[in-house]
Order: C-alpha cells, then structure tokens, then sequence
C-alpha cells in the first residue's frame, strides 16, 4: 500500500499501519476515478465497473507486515485486471484471502470460477488475469498475503490449484475466518489492541494457505503434513535446551536430509524456525507473566545462557526483552486507562 488520504497513523512498538478511504470524499462524478485510486493503492490496478451510477465504496485496511487485513463495502460493481494491466505494473505478488460477510460475488481466474458467499472462502492472485463480479452491494474481509511467502510457508509449490475454488469455512477454518474478521472489527477502532494480535494473525496468515491445501488434496499435502508435524514436535519441545537438528530428525522420524528438505523455500532453517518460536513463546510471558524474571523466561523457552537469549531476541524483535516488557506493561496499561479510566 502506498498510503491513506483519509486516515495514516503507525506507533513503532505495537500498532498496524492504517487506513480509510471512502467515495464519500469526493464528488458523485468523481467516485469511479477515485475508487480505482482507491484499490490501487489498497490492492492492485484493476478496472472498476459499476452496476448503479449512485455507486459508494469503503476500504479500512491495516498492515501487520507479515500480512494485511482489510475490510471492503461497496455498492454492487464488476472489477477486471487484465495481463496488459499486470503488464503495466510493478506490484509484488499477493494472494487476497476473500471472507465474505454480506452479499454473494463471482471470482474467476486461472480457468476457474467461484461463488464468494459468507460461510465461503475464495483465494485468488494479484499476477494472473482475474475478475470479481458483484450484482449487489456487498462487504468482505480481505487477507492480503505475499504470495511466494504463502506457498513457502504452507510448504506449497506454486500452482493456481487453489485459485477461485470455493473453500468451505468450517472445523479450523472456521477458527480462523473468526479471529480475522473480529480482528478487522477491532483495527479501527483499537489498533494498539490489534497489533498486540498481530503474532497471532502472523501464524494463522501463514497457515491459511495450508488449511485451505487439506480441504482441496492438492499434490503437495504429503510434504505439508509432515512439515506441520516437525513444527509440532518444535512447539512441544520448545523448553527443551539440547534439542537439534539430530534430536528433531529422530523425534519427526525422518533423516537429517528430509528435514532440511521440509523447510526449503519457507526463509528459514529448522533451527531458525526453533529460535523465532522460543523468541515468540518468550515475548508471551514477558507480557503475561511479570513475576518471572526475564532469565527465568529464557530457560523456560529453552536458551541454555542469557548472552544466547538476549542476541536471539533482539535480532528477531529489534529491541532487548526489558525493553519489550516495558512497553507491553505500557500498552497493558493504556489499554486499562481507556477500559476504566479514573474519575
């Protein structure tokens, strides 16, 4: 997203990036112009055409960095991006994860096409040619993902498997349809609250790709499932200090050379992925449980010396785990202040 006019607002330690567009802005005669502006910078170019010339849109969005969450309304329209329009641009790729929360919609792309209704969800990508068709005024939840880092991290190949099917929201995707949609309730009007959140959205944005892969038995599922197990086992060992690569190897029942395999094109080692989880478990209790001292924490996630903890933790976060204690119990604290504020 290349900025708001409406609303701009980040705080370094815990808030989301934010914005708010609205037609409403801008003159009748102008709200098409302004609408295509408006998706640009929130999505890609594409070429809006609306249903009713009365036609009104809204987008609040909010960047997390390792996703995006954005909530659109508007009057009923058919948008198209074209290979010339791809063409033109030099956007990187995303895959926008449609939550639909009121109206029904048609998503076609890559030879498919897909109902968007609530109870549904539909995936589709910024680099192909695609087509979202609404007859009626409608509002939706949209999960913006890096689309190369959503593969990865789904331990997906690339494919347009996925791509305008209709997904049902039910068992753990029912879970996740939830927190994202109470989580762009919250944005607006909480961002200090809903970046707190982010950690959590992080996980379930990089696991929404995986969710969707077990409802449709794409061809890369074997090795999805057996990466979700080593991370299990990783989850389940956290406090472990002499886990390995050997140790998780064994543990996952598979050779050194099938684990390192697992983890190819997600960013990040095994034992990378070990240290990002033990830092994140880490700046849990440092905001949860303020009666353990921060090297007791460090043994808790499993970091064998305090030296090792404090360069791990701030390479990862940017600041040291004091620092990061001290501003959760500020947030913690601001947040009560607007709950219960004194007389």
């Amino acid at each position: 997203m290349e900025g708001g006019d409406e609303v701009s607002e980040r705080d370094a330690a815990t808030s989301p990036e934010t914005a708010t567009w609205s037609t409403h802005a801008v003159d009748a005669d102008a709200a098409v112009d302004y609408w295509r502006s408006v998706r640009r910078q929130a999505y890609v170019d594409v070429a809006p055409s609306p249903y009713d010339r009365s036609f009104s849109g809204e987008i609040s969005y909010a960047d997390y960095g390792d996703f995006a969450l954005s909530v659109k309304r508007a009057s009923g329209e058919k948008v198209s991006r074209s290979s010339t329009l791809i063409s033109r641009g030099a956007e990187a790729e995303y895959l926008y994860a449609l939550f639909q929360s009121r109206g029904t919609g048609v998503v076609t792309q890559a030879g498919h096409s897909a109902e968007v209704r609530p109870g549904r969800v539909v995936i589709y990508a910024s680099a192909r040619p695609f087509s979202l068709d609404y007859r009626d005024p409608y509002e939706q939840v949209v999960v913006h993902l890096p689309a190369e880092r959503a593969f990865a991290d789904a331990g997906l190949r690339p494919s347009t498997d996925l791509l305008a099917v209709e997904i049902p929201v039910d068992g753990a995707l029912s879970s996740v349809s939830a927190f994202f949609q109470s989580l762009a309730a919250t944005q607006t009007t909480d961002p200090e609250g809903a970046g707190l959140l982010a950690p959590y959205g992080a996980n379930l944005a990089s696991s929404l790709l995986a969710y969707a892969a077990r409802t449709r038995g794409v061809q890369d599922l074997p090795l999805l499932l057996q990466r979700e197990r080593a991370l299990a086992y990783l989850r389940h060992h956290l406090g472990d200090p002499d886990l390995d690569v050997d140790r998780i190897a064994v543990g996952c029942h598979v050779s050194r050379r099938t684990l390192h395999r697992l983890f190819e094109g997600t960013g990040q080692t095994v034992t990378a992925h070990l240290r990002t989880m033990r830092v994140a478990a880490a700046q849990r209790l440092l905001t949860n449980r303020t009666d353990l001292p921060i090297e007791a924490i460090a043994r808790e996630v499993g970091f064998s010396n305090d030296t090792n903890f404090y360069r791990s933790f701030r390479a990862i976060t940017g600041i040291t785990p004091g620092d990061y204690r001290h501003l959760a119990r500020q947030d913690t604290a601001n947040l009560q202040d607007r709950l219960d504020p004194s007389p």
